[in-house]
């Protein structure tokens, strides 16, 4: 791809360290998002240049995605490549996909403002578990079994805060709600009324195992992605870690 693009920092603690980490957008002559295939990833114009500075084998976030994906869970495809910027060379880094509702990416329902009501209003959702403010998230009814004095916010990831209506805000609040109250429950191993009815327990369990091999302390407290898909008539569809 030669032509033009928007681009920023990414990340917080990591823009800290010299090599900086970036946020690029593949754009048109006249600044529209335009959708083009980078290094054989699907077309897309939102990217991200991950750098590896605290990892000197520069594999650990390319292993966890690949095993993530071989495990059969979508994770961001990612490239190696050299990043020059202004001239000056920056290092090696990871092309990845940005994490976002896409068939190519996420593939979840879109969820549109007037979809408010019924099965419509179901899904799909994307959620963080990551740094929040009080426009972009809400607080959680639970607090973390071994550590009582702290809260739990998730912040809404798409649709954007800016689009999440009141009424699809306050269905996955109850949802979440329903799944924890369940999850915290006598009867919590009932497959049936416990926390299996409302979670996909097997992505679950793959995203705690690829953060433990991988040593990702990150992976339990911020940067979490959840996403959960539209119901069907005769089903709910279940929450997905990862």
């Amino acid at each position: 791809f030669n032509g033009n693009i928007t681009i920023e920092f990414r990340g917080a603690y990591s823009q800290s360290l010299p090599q900086k980490p970036y946020k690029i957008k593949t754009v048109d002559t006249e600044n529209a998002e335009l959708n083009v295939a980078l290094l054989g990833m699907s077309e897309e114009h939102d990217w991200n240049l991950i750098a590896n500075y605290n990892d000197k084998v520069f594999m650990r976030n390319k292993l966890a995605y690949q095993v993530f994906t071989d495990m059969g869970h979508y994770a961001a495809r990612n490239q190696y490549c050299e990043v020059v910027v202004n001239g000056i060379y920056q290092g090696i880094y990871l092309l990845m996909e940005s994490i976002k509702r896409d068939n190519n990416r996420v593939d979840i329902a879109k969820l549109e403002t007037t979809e408010n009501t019924g099965i419509d209003l179901t899904g799909g959702y994307i959620l963080k578990n990551d740094y929040w403010t009080s426009d972009n998230s809400w607080q959680t009814q639970f607090h973390p079994i071994d550590h009582p004095e702290l809260d739990v916010h998730l912040v809404y990831d798409y649709p954007k805060p800016d689009n999440i209506t009141t009424q699809q805000q306050d269905y996955i609040k109850n949802f979440i709600n329903e799944f924890e109250t369940a999850l915290y429950g006598l009867n919590f191993t009932d497959p049936n009324q416990g926390y299996a009815k409302y979670i996909d327990v097997n992505s679950f369990i793959d995203y705690l195992i690829i953060n433990e091999l991988a040593r990702n302390n990150d992976g339990f407290k911020k940067s979490s992605y959840f996403h959960k898909d539209k119901d069907s008539t005769t089903a709910i569809a279940k929450l997905n870690a990862g």
